[in-house]
């Protein structure tokens, strides 16, 4: 599902299947 997440740029973003 769906899940907020912190990128390596340090920006939020919707991720749907990330790690």
């Amino acid at each position: 599902g769906p899940v907020a997440t912190v990128t390596v740029s340090g920006l939020p973003q919707l991720e749907d299947h990330k790690l």
